[in-house]
């Protein structure tokens, strides 16, 4: 599952760099998109479990969001809190990547962590990861 393996990298990549202390706001803007992408994969890896291909192009990420309700949420295998993540952590990084007169803080990309750790620990749990 190499895309466990990336999220958990893109994870351990970013905890690293708040260790040598507080990033520029590019990087912060960065970080912020790599935790999506790295939940939106693994997003992807459920739903090809359940035989689901997203389309290519715009609205895919929108689609993502509506098949883990309908194949995960509504029978009952993941939390409704996980898919909140995700779409919260979609919304922080539309925020990130297209909202430059936005100014995004050290807090923000916090709530990213958090939000993309909600989402992620669920698919751990479903999947039966260690």
């Amino acid at each position: 599952m190499q895309e466990m393996e990336f999220a958990e990298a893109v994870w351990r990549l970013i905890e690293a760099i708040f260790e040598f202390g507080l990033p520029s706001e590019l990087m912060r803007r960065m970080m912020v998109s790599r935790l999506y992408y790295a939940a939106y994969h693994v997003a992807l890896l459920l739903l090809k479990n359940v035989g689901w291909t997203p389309p290519v192009g715009r609205g895919a990420h929108g689609l993502v969001l509506l098949q883990l309700q309908q194949h995960y949420v509504n029978t009952g295998q993941m939390h409704t809190d996980a898919t909140n993540a995700l779409e919260r952590l979609m919304q922080l990084r539309v925020r990130s990547d297209y909202y430059i007169d936005l100014r995004l803080r050290e807090r923000d990309v916090r709530r990213a962590m958090r939000l993309f750790r909600a989402f992620f620990d669920e698919c751990i749990r479903i999947l039966g990861v260690t």
